[in-house]
């Protein structure tokens, strides 16, 4: 499964998500709170194997499921090519 399915499975599994359209993503729609990001954050570093540095904890990053998939992505090509 790819990280922005995996990704997606956890945040549609948030309680509140039943009430969300389902193609709709969360993150850009601004629809956590700090503790959902927190919490998100928590789960990728359990679900991926990884730490995020803090200057990777970034609206950019963190903008868009798919930019947070990609981040997870370029983390674990950089752990396997070191």
């Amino acid at each position: 499964m790819k990280a922005s399915d995996r990704i997606h499975a956890y945040l549609a599994a948030r309680p509140d998500a039943q009430a969300e359209e389902s193609d709709l993503d969360p993150l850009a729609a601004g629809l956590l709170d700090s503790l959902e990001i927190e919490q998100l954050i928590t789960f990728c570093e359990g679900e991926f194997g990884m730490e995020f540095a803090d200057d990777e904890l970034t609206m950019e990053n963190f903008a868009t499921v798919d930019d947070l998939a990609a981040l997870v992505t370029r983390k674990h090509a950089a752990r396997a090519g070191s």
